[in-house]
């Protein structure tokens, strides 16, 4: 903003709510009815910039509803869902055992009762796969948030009926993970598009997915409550959704 530009007071408005949400993490209830497009616009615009993962988790901690679209991937959330920033599943003890901190612990209600995913978020810019002379391998940045969702999700497996007190989450039950990492264009080769669907597709305890599918999922939603007149997921796309049909089931 410039000194001769007129303060939008309602977006000064938003920016508190944010901060707010930042400096008092709490746990959020998850409602793509309650989507905005401008909050979509302006992580798209980070994305395409190439934000670096500490901004867009930054941003993310202050609109926590743009992770709705994970009920999407889960198919789950029919119910509704909650987003808990920041929970310590496993303390640490100085100079023996590393604690353990998701970026998110996220629960989905349906039918069917609570599902929980952990969430581990990565840059845009990072790759998912990189070439070498022996073909194609996990890229660094990729390998180190599997391992670190496989090791979350192996502690809350061994441990959830004490978390469930610790955390005060009476339904915590064994989470699944997913990765956020990259951009869809990587996935133009059919032989990362075949991988990935192997190490991190629908029918793996382990998700892999891009901020693009993050992206495209928000903006389908923005398009179903009518903020959006062109639906992406009618489109083309690189990236094999959990059960989806352009019915969208898991809105039903």
């Amino acid at each position: 903003m410039n000194k001769f530009s007129t303060p939008d007071p309602n977006r000064e408005f938003d920016e508190k709510i944010r901060q707010a949400r930042r400096d008092y993490p709490q746990p959020e209830y998850l409602d793509f009815c309650y989507l905005a497009a401008r909050e979509v616009q302006e992580l798209r615009e980070m994305v395409e910039k190439s934000a670096s993962e500490t901004e867009l988790d930054h941003f993310i901690r202050g609109e926590p509803n743009l992770l709705s679209s994970l009920l999407h991937f889960a198919s789950t959330g029919h119910h509704g869902g909650k987003a808990y920033p920041q929970q310590v599943i496993r303390p640490s003890v100085r100079g023996e055992i590393k604690g353990q901190i998701p970026d998110y612990l996220v629960s989905g209600e349906s039918s069917e009762g609570t599902s929980w995913w952990v969430l581990e978020l990565k840059g845009p810019k990072e790759k998912i796969f990189v070439k070498t002379a022996d073909g194609l391998k996990l890229g660094d940045t990729a390998n180190k948030g599997l391992l670190q969702i496989h090791k979350y999700v192996e502690f809350c497996k061994e441990h959830h009926a004490s978390l469930r007190d610790t955390l005060g989450l009476k339904d915590f039950s064994t989470p699944n993970g997913i990765l956020i990492i990259g951009r869809e264009a990587e996935l133009l080769d059919p032989e990362r598009r075949t991988l990935k669907k192997a190490l991190g597709g629908p029918l793996t305890p382990i998700r892999i997915r891009t901020w693009d599918s993050l992206l495209r999922s928000l903006e389908h939603k923005l398009a179903f409550i009518g903020q959006r007149e062109i639906d992406p997921l009618r489109g083309p796309q690189l990236e094999d959704w959990a059960s989806d049909s352009p019915n969208e089931k898991s809105l039903r």
